[in-house]
């Protein structure tokens, strides 16, 4: 069935007033934690897998930029500014459950493409014979499960409230109980943001790791991102985008959104830049390798 000239132009204004209300500010918040992952994600490449290879080559501008990685790995700035960055993408990702229309589809697929990704990175392993390419619980299958978790309670609030004028305050009291309860058992239970892998505790029984950092689950997995806290970070967010965005507009639509596009852009595609983004880094740092070196340095 053919739209007629109006509704053409219907649908052309839904799609403006769409793109004038969309939450930009979230896309940049998103975006701002997605580059700071992408560049952690670079030095770690430049930093161990790569590095051999650098140092073979002799090029002091590829040693220089390896052991430049390698000091920012290692660095106090690294230690503590991760941490804060993780906060924020969880956080955001919070934020976003009340712009879904349905939160278990979404969490369900996330989770798909995720495990995708541990098989992937299993068979890269074969491939290669090598070990610390396996991502079992990394930051994908930590985020699905969150978006999971929190869209299964917003179904049964939904069910429950109906539509109440009451009910954003309801979701708000909810949300932040939850997120209230699961830090105080990740200040009991779990280790801190700001430790390292070798004081993380060992549990006997290793489903713990799914919950809690353990150093049982540090040599299985890489991208290593157990649910707490992170789903504490999920539900703040959760709990304060009730208030902040029950009527799914931006809260500064007035802002020239293209100064913030370097942002925004990436904001809006981050699943897809986060996947593809180490395929990247490889292909480009195999490629410097290759031609410095005369080998691929990760093979």
């Amino acid at each position: 069935m053919k739209l007629t000239a109006e509704q053409k132009e219907q649908k052309r204004q839904k799609r403006i007033e769409k793109i004038k209300n969309r939450a930009w500010e979230i896309d940049a918040l998103r975006g701002l934690a997605i580059l700071l992952v992408l560049w952690d994600h670079l030095m770690f490449d430049a930093a161990f897998v790569f590095s051999a290879t650098f140092i073979e080559s002799g090029h002091q501008g590829l040693i220089s930029f390896s052991d430049f990685a390698s000091s920012y790995f290692y660095s106090s700035l690294r230690l503590y500014a991760r941490p804060i960055f993780v906060f924020i993408f969880f956080f955001v990702s919070g934020l976003c459950i009340i712009f879904s229309r349905n939160n278990i589809i979404r969490g369900v697929k996330l989770l798909g493409v995720a495990y995708i990704v541990t098989l992937l990175t299993y068979l890269a392993e074969l491939a290669f014979q090598t070990d610390g390419l396996l991502i079992t619980m990394g930051v994908l299958h930590c985020l699905g499960f969150c978006i999971l978790i929190c869209g299964g309670i917003d179904a049964i609030l939904n069910l429950i409230l109906k539509n109440k004028s009451y009910a954003k305050w309801i979701k708000f009291a909810v949300y932040a109980l939850f997120a209230i309860i699961l830090l105080i058992l990740n200040s009991f239970y779990n280790t801190t943001l700001f430790q390292k892998y070798d004081i993380f505790p060992a549990h006997k029984n290793n489903v713990a790791g799914f919950f809690v950092f353990s150093s049982n689950w540090v040599g299985f997995t890489n991208d290593y991102f157990p649910l707490l806290p992170f789903l504490g970070f999920f539900f703040i967010g959760a709990s304060l985008t009730q208030l902040l965005y029950y009527k799914k507009k931006s809260l500064l639509p007035k802002v020239n959104q293209k100064i913030f596009a370097p942002l925004t852009i990436p904001g809006r595609y981050s699943l897809i830049i986060y996947l593809l983004a180490q395929i990247v880094f490889f292909l480009i740092l195999g490629l410097v390798s290759l031609i410095a070196a005369g080998t691929v340095g990760f093979i």
